[in-house]
């Protein structure tokens, strides 16, 4: 089972995105809290029992960052922040290529945008320049989960 959660909703569940001296976390530290949250929300006994199965998708701050990696350019492509408006001028730029008007939160656009993520090539390429992309991925690698076309 995979949960995805986007941190940027993170105050909703009162988990902090900076450190008592008001200081940023790192991906790596919000995600860890995230987890943290998540686990002590679910049942105990569901998550004694399912625990082992259950991945974090988490993205630091949304979804729309790990797609930065395919569309901005090489000083954006790490962004943890604003990803929805970076993600947004990148591909209008190119709308003739992409057929998007205008990028909306429509899970059409996303399968649009997110398709070169399904070439294995392409994959590999690209999610290490997003931090919490590669936290993820790295997860699946970790529990021999292929990555395959």
């Amino acid at each position: 089972m995979i949960i995805h959660i986007d941190t940027d909703i993170s105050p909703q569940y009162k988990i902090a995105q900076i450190d008592q001296d008001g200081n940023s976390l790192s991906p790596n530290q919000l995600i860890e809290n995230v987890k943290d949250k998540f686990k002590h929300l679910l049942d105990p006994e569901f998550y004694q029992r399912y625990g082992e199965r259950i991945i974090f998708a988490i993205a630091v701050h949304s979804i729309e960052c790990w797609l930065l990696p395919l569309y901005c350019e090489e000083n954006e492509k790490s962004a943890i922040d604003s990803c929805f408006d970076k993600l947004a001028e990148a591909i209008n730029k190119e709308p003739e290529k992409l057929k998007i008007i205008k990028l909306d939160k429509k899970s059409k656009y996303y399968q649009k945008i997110s398709l070169p993520y399904s070439r294995n090539e392409i994959l590999l390429n690209h999610y290490s320049l997003n931090p919490s992309f590669k936290i993820f991925i790295e997860e699946l690698q970790a529990r021999n989960i292929s990555i395959s076309d």
